[in-house]
């Protein structure tokens, strides 16, 4: 067995005891002598597994300790030699792959250069994605890149100076920033969703559903045995991809801002799209099913067709939520840019000229207030259409699941004509809400009404 079938094997066989052991506690009863066999058997597999698997950890960080040896041996003989240039990137210099790791050496453009003419990686855009997959015990299709992929939004300006007759050496502002592309606004890191990086396999978290009762007793009385009842958060991984062509120009280009131009394609174009999963994934077609799919999710109803929002809706959202214990941790208001600009002109309280229900500080009622386009603005409620959602409630609520840094494969094929490559991304993402009641939502809002 490789890594990830140990892993995977791993988890099977804990999962089962697990499960085996839960069966027993909810029916409240003590464990049979063939459960108890069955799950002492289980836990010595787990434990046999957990050898295994660090054997293969370390035999996979020697074999890496003597192909850096190796490459020491070859770099020293080949000191005086003049070094390859792949494309106009220079490979980076090996005294820089044995400082403290950080990504301001990493280029990505370089890693695509490589694989887009079948080169192996090498360097360290190879040591990051040989760690990803010995921490998360998969391989590649292409190579691995973090999730978390910093990309530089700093300006960078350059002065040039004209020196042709009558300019007087007159600076010209120059921007090195490539233009980007307008792209809907990511909201939940904002809002502090909680996500969980690097899962292996399966991931069940346990949630508690119930509560022990109290019981006021006489002076000889005896509390009524109660427990509380347990459930499963189940994320399981589901696939996303994109991908984006990258001219030869562009390619050959070494610039900062080239580089952060490329990441920013690719990696934000898959956060993004992870993040509207979150708010309103179908749960079908492989999606992951996002909060306002979630069909136990607490609404505020305006009207039969849809309607006007007003002051009172909004408390009795709020409401809502409080009436369900979870008035509390990352506490927000979600709108569509429509709704936003209808709330700030609209008055909590109809002709007094006093506030509005989008404050001027962005707040609702004193709560966080954020918009994005990443929310329908297409719903329909009886003859209503066109219709928007509003949320409300505690954003931590939200568990947001990764299981490896992003998979990039570079196709040198389809764009081979104009000398440009295709490369592809995917991401094992998954999304779950740990308390549907934490929110409450609003999807019959008309902003035209």
């Amino acid at each position: 067995m490789n890594l990830r079938e140990l892993l995977e094997e791993r988890e099977k066989r804990f999962g089962k005891a697990k499960q085996l052991r839960n069966d027993v506690t909810k029916e409240k009863r003590e464990l049979t002598d063939v459960e108890s066999a069955e799950i002492d058997g289980l836990l010595n597999d787990v434990r046999t597994i957990d050898q295994l698997i660090d054997e293969k950890r370390s035999a996979e960080r020697e074999g890496r300790s003597e192909q850096r040896n190796q490459s020491f041996t070859e770099l020293e003989a080949r000191t005086h030699a003049p070094a390859p240039i792949v494309r106009g990137v220079e490979p980076q210099n090996q005294d820089m792959r044995d400082e403290t790791n950080n990504f301001e050496r990493y280029s990505l453009l370089r890693a695509i250069q490589l694989r887009s003419q079948g080169l192996p990686l090498d360097g360290f855009e190879a040591e990051v994605s040989q760690e990803i997959a010995t921490r998360t015990g998969r391989d590649p299709q292409g190579f691995f890149i973090p999730s978390d992929l910093p990309v530089d939004h700093r300006s960078r300006e350059h002065r040039s100076f004209t020196a042709t007759t009558g300019a007087g050496a007159i600076p010209t502002n120059l921007s090195s920033t490539l233009i980007g592309s307008l792209r809907n606004r990511m909201l939940l890191t904002q809002l502090g969703v909680t996500v969980i990086d690097g899962i292996v396999g399966e991931l069940d978290i346990p949630k508690q559903t119930g509560n022990t009762t109290a019981y006021w007793l006489g002076e000889a009385g005896e509390p009524t045995e109660s427990e509380p009842t347990i459930g499963q958060l189940e994320l399981r991984a589901k696939t996303v991809g994109a991908y984006t062509d990258i001219t030869r120009r562009l390619m050959n280009q070494t610039s900062l801002q080239a580089e952060n131009f490329v990441r920013n394609d690719l990696v934000q174009t898959l956060s993004i799209e992870s993040d509207r999963a979150a708010l309103n994934g179908s749960g079908a077609s492989n999606q992951p099913t996002g909060l306002l799919q979630t069909g136990s999710l607490p609404l505020v109803a305006i009207g039969t067709n849809g309607g006007a929002l007003t002051y009172p809706h909004v408390v009795e959202m709020e409401t809502k939520v409080a009436a369900a214990n979870a008035d509390m941790g990352n506490l927000a208001y979600v709108a569509t840019a429509g709704g936003r600009g209808t709330m700030k002109v609209t008055e909590r309280f109809t002709g007094t000229s006093g506030k509005t229900i989008w404050a001027d500080d962005n707040t609702i009622n004193g709560y966080q207030a954020l918009a994005t386009n990443q929310l329908p603005t297409n719903l329909t409620k009886g003859t209503g259409e066109n219709l928007h959602p509003l949320i409300f409630g505690d954003w931590s609520a939200i568990v947001i699941g990764y299981w490896s840094g992003i998979d990039v494969m570079v196709d040198p094929y389809s764009k081979s004509k104009s000398g440009g490559v295709r490369v592809v991304v995917l991401l094992d993402m998954d999304v779950k809400i740990r308390h549907v009641e934490s929110f409450a939502a609003i999807v019959d809002f008309d902003p035209a009404a």
